[in-house]
């Protein structure tokens, strides 16, 4: 997983890593700290702001893109006829990851997240849609890329077991939580840009400010 650290200690991942830790790296220069002078102590209302007003959206377009910088995996010929079938799918076969819409718009509320003062979380996913951890990072192996590996012959069922199973059960990576670079954290640095200046603005006195 990707890390940036800029001034102040607050830092944004390029994207929710395996145990899906997100913790968001401001895209904005720390000189804008230290020409003011500032001591600022918390960086709540930004990094709210940041996850409303950038990340929620993002990810909002990301799924309704089918993965963005890079497209996702298509799915399988059975998938789609499956998905055809499913008398819950509210959106068209062709839709991927959207079958209720509860990993969609779960993904884009602020109440998955855990804000401090220097970074924003998402530390686990809700239950509700604890299968989103098998689309962002993958799952398995295919049987054919088993065969492979294996040397051109099939598993053994011991093999199989040690495998849990993974051997036969594949789903591609096809990440929906990831900032898109440069753009997004272009945007997140405006959003902090526009907090600082909202505080000259107000005269708040930003060296001992410690907003929530």
């Amino acid at each position: 997983m990707a890390t940036t650290t800029f001034g102040s200690g607050l830092r944004i991942d390029q994207m929710i890593d395996l145990n899906f830790s997100f913790k968001p790296t401001m895209a904005m220069s720390a000189k804008a700290f230290d020409k003011l002078g500032t001591d600022i102590r918390s960086f709540r209302v930004p990094l709210k702001r940041s996850i409303q007003e950038v990340i929620a959206p993002s990810i909002n377009k990301t799924f309704l893109a089918h993965g963005r910088p890079e497209a996702w995996t298509p799915y399988a010929a059975d998938t789609i006829a499956m998905k055809a079938r499913d008398p819950k799918n509210k959106y068209g076969p062709d839709f991927i990851l959207m079958r209720s819409g509860l990993l969609w718009k779960t993904m884009q509320q602020l109440s998955i997240w855990t804000i401090t003062t220097t970074q924003a979380a998402i530390l686990d996913l809700p239950e509700k849609i604890w299968y989103g951890a098998l689309h962002q990072a993958g799952y398995g192996q295919s049987g054919s890329s088993m065969y492979a590996q294996l040397g051109g012959r099939f598993a053994t069922p011991e093999e199989i077991k040690a495998s849990g199973g993974k051997a036969f059960v594949h789903i591609p990576q096809r990440p929906f939580a990831v900032l898109q670079d440069p753009q997004d954290l272009d945007d997140i640095a405006k959003v902090f840009d526009l907090w600082i200046a909202e505080r000259i603005e107000l005269g708040i006195g930003i060296k001992h400010w410690s907003g929530s």
